[in-house]
């Protein structure tokens, strides 16, 4: 069974990112409403777009860059303490409330986690 390289995770968590980021820049109303939420105001969907599209698209950036030049793997551990912060920010959030939804919340956490996980497991 072949194995998928670090450079293949750091490649398939950039494409995810990347794809939050296009969302959030293309419906940005789209993103709150996930959480049953919504963003009636262009001052909220600029929000949105700032944070959902702007940050997915740097560690999209950041993630692809890496494999050229020194600073690499700073960057990907970067990325990789970020994401595990919102998995961890969720998961405290969660607390605070004294409610974990399944969906989204609970999806959130396990996709960050991974993605996480993964930027960060070495090669063999």
């Amino acid at each position: 069974m072949r194995r998928i390289t670090r450079q293949q995770r750091i490649r398939v968590v950039a494409g995810g990112y990347a794809a939050l980021g296009a969302v959030g820049a293309a419906v940005p109303g789209r993103v709150p409403e996930v959480f049953r939420g919504s963003a009636p105001t262009a001052a909220s969907r600029t929000e949105i777009r700032a944070v959902y599209s702007g940050i997915s698209f740097a560690f999209a950036g950041a993630l692809l860059a890496a494999g050229r030049g020194s600073r690499g793997r700073g960057a990907v551990d970067a990325v990789a303490a970020a994401t595990a912060g919102m998995a961890a920010a969720r998961v405290g959030g969660a607390a605070l409330e004294r409610r974990l939804d399944p969906w989204p919340t609970g999806v959130f956490i396990a996709i960050e986690a991974a993605a996480a996980a993964a930027l960060l497991w070495p090669d063999r």
